[in-house]
């Protein structure tokens, strides 16, 4: 009897403790969304709710000058660098994890060196401009083709695969391009998915590539334009101007202008993130600890 009601106690308790974890992390977001629905003489008051909701700040974003091309740009960014991000990442991984080959360790010290020294900002301006991809979208989506960490992981990933699948697919004539789509991917599906969301994420926030290497502002990613638009804003009020007018347009409270930046930048992956949950901490976990 004693036992089960420690064991209440400890349930009741650890409720709490996730409960109070839980408002936490979510009431950031939830009074963000509250400030870019809010009017302006609402806004000192919101905690829970907002007396007058106004989705103005929102049309104001969305009408920005380039917002729709921006946001292309971006969906283009992210699916693409994703797919090469996993191609590449996979495929070097799976290099990396056969037993040992005539040249491995070197490739795999050419592998790590970056992760831990660069040459820095001048050698990296002037090897992206020789590869002749400044003013290019794509220079958002190659430089960054491959992350070392996710490589590792994805390493550790197909070590713990038990070789005589492979093998097996080898005596029946499978090359390494077939054993690796075919049977290696399809068994690391959590790990891959884990990935592909962390590389997602980046993808979708890219925006220091643009504004180091995009000249042209029809190839601006969404973040910039979003980047530009706060900046904006912020040199509007500086200049003595009323917060409550926004390039002209009347009735747009500052602050729920840039909450709404935020809220539209955040929404794309908070949809994608729980499709990938179920995935996730199995995947990492295989791959950080197994291998």
């Amino acid at each position: 009897m004693a036992r089960k009601y420690r064991h209440s106690t400890f349930t009741v308790i650890n409720g709490i403790l996730l409960a109070v974890l839980a408002f936490l992390i979510i009431y950031p977001v939830w009074y963000t969304f509250l400030i870019s629905i809010s009017r302006y003489q609402d806004a000192p008051n919101v905690v829970l709710w907002t007396k007058h909701v106004d989705f103005s700040a929102y049309k104001t974003v969305v009408e920005g000058r380039g917002f729709i091309r921006a946001f292309f740009n971006s969906m283009f960014i992210t699916v693409v660098g994703v797919i090469i991000n996993l191609i590449i990442t996979s495929m070097t991984a799976y290099a990396l994890s056969q037993p040992k080959w005539a040249g491995k360790s070197i490739f795999m010290l050419f592998v790590l060196i970056p992760m831990f020294f660069s040459g820095g900002l001048i050698p990296y301006y002037l090897t992206i401009k020789s590869l002749r991809l400044v003013n290019s979208i794509w220079v958002m989506i190659l430089p960054n083709a491959m992350n070392t960490f996710y490589m590792l992981i994805l390493m550790n990933c197909f070590k713990s695969i038990p070789a005589s699948l492979a093998e097996s697919a080898r005596l029946d004539g499978a090359s390494d391009f077939s054993i690796l789509f075919r049977i290696i991917l399809p068994v690391s599906k959590p790990t891959i998915s884990a990935i592909g969301l962390f590389y997602a994420v980046e993808r979708w926030n890219e925006w220091w590539h643009g504004l180091l290497f995009i000249n042209d502002l029809d190839k601006y990613p969404l973040q910039l334009v979003l980047r530009e638009m706060i900046f904006n804003i912020d040199s509007y009020i500086n200049n003595a101007m009323a917060s409550s007018i926004v390039e002209g347009i009347r009735n747009v409270y500052a602050p729920s202008l840039k909450m709404a930046t935020v809220m539209i930048a955040a929404i794309p992956i908070m949809i994608v993130y729980p499709f990938l949950q179920k995935n996730f901490t199995k995947g990492i976990m295989i791959g950080a600890i197994k291998g």
